[in-house]
C-alpha cells in the first residue's frame, strides 16, 4: 500500500523580479550532458545543475584575485550557498532553462566495411562532427568484437536555449559584478557536456534582456583585462 504523506511539500524557490533571459546557440556538438555519462538526454538536454556548477566554478576562479581564502570562502557560500559557520545557506542565484529547441542527437560516425569485407578499425566521422582528435572515448568498437558499440550520439550544432537568471534575495553590486562575469567567461570559454576544453559544446550568447548588461556580457575577453589576467594565473 502506497503511503501517502500528510504533510505539504516545501514551495520552491521563486526566481524573483529581477530576471534576466540570456539567449543561447549552440556552435559546435555537444557531447553528453544528460543524466547518463557520455549520453544526450533528449527529455532535458541542458541542466541548469550543470550550467550552476560551472557558473560557481568561473565565480570562484574570478573571486579568488579578489579575496583572502577565508573571505572567499564566505562569499560564495553568501551568494551560492553553503554550510557557512555550519548554519546552511541557500543559494541566492535561481536558474531556469526553457525553450530548448533542435536538440537533434545523432551518431557522429560510423563504421565502414573495407574491400575484404571487414571492418575499418576507427569510424568515419560525419561531415558536421569531423572532430576524430576531441571524440576517440566517443568512437565505439567496431562490428565483430566482443565488445563491439556503436559510436555515440552528439546533438549537433544549431540547437538553441534560454536561461533565465533570477535572484531569491537581493545581492549587493560587488556580487551582481563578479556574477555576471562568471557567466562572460563561461559563455565565451565554457561551454555544454563533455570536452569542452576539447571544442565541444561550445556556445554563444545570442541575446539578453537586460540592456544595461549587453554591453558586459557581449563584450569579448581579450588579455588586457586585469580581472582576466589575474584568473588566467590561477588556472
Amino acid at each position: 500500500m502506497t503511503r501517502v504523506p500528510k504533510i505539504a511539500p516545501p514551495e520552491l524557490p521563486k526566481l524573483g523580479q529581477q530576471q534576466v533571459v540570456l539567449s543561447y546557440e549552440l556552435v559546435t556538438p555537444m557531447y553528453g550532458g544528460g543524466k547518463e555519462s557520455q549520453k544526450p538526454d533528449t527529455a532535458m538536454p541542458v541542466r541548469a545543475s550543470a550550467i550552476r556548477g560551472q557558473l560557481r566554478a568561473w565565480w570562484r576562479l574570478l573571486a579568488s584575485s579578489q579575496y583572502d581564502a577565508k573571505t572567499l570562502r564566505t562569499e560564495e557560500f553568501d551568494l551560492w550557498g553553503g554550510p557557512d559557520k555550519n548554519t546552511p545557506k541557500a543559494s541566492r542565484v535561481m536558474l531556469q532553462v526553457r525553450q530548448v529547441k533542435n536538440a537533434k542527437p545523432e551518431p557522429w560516425a560510423r563504421y565502414e566495411k573495407k574491400s575484404d569485407g571487414s571492418y575499418k578499425g576507427l569510424p568515419t566521422p560525419q561531415p558536421w562532427a569531423n572532430a576524430a582528435y576531441a571524440l576517440f572515448p566517443a568512437q565505439g568498437k567496431a562490428p565483430g568484437q566482443p565488445d563491439s558499440a556503436n559510436p555515440h550520439e552528439l546533438i549537433k550544432a544549431g540547437m538553441t536555449f534560454e536561461l533565465v537568471i533570477g535572484f531569491s534575495a537581493p545581492i549587493n553590486p560587488k556580487q551582481q559584478e563578479l556574477l555576471w562575469q562568471s557567466v562572460r567567461w563561461w559563455s565565451q570559454f565554457g561551454g555544454l557536456g563533455a570536452r569542452t576544453r576539447r571544442g565541444l559544446g561550445a556556445i554563444q550568447l545570442k541575446q539578453v534582456s537586460d540592456h544595461s548588461l549587453k554591453e558586459t556580457l557581449l563584450k569579448n575577453i581579450d588579455a588586457n583585462e586585469e580581472i582576466g589576467r589575474a584568473s588566467c594565473r590561477e588556472r
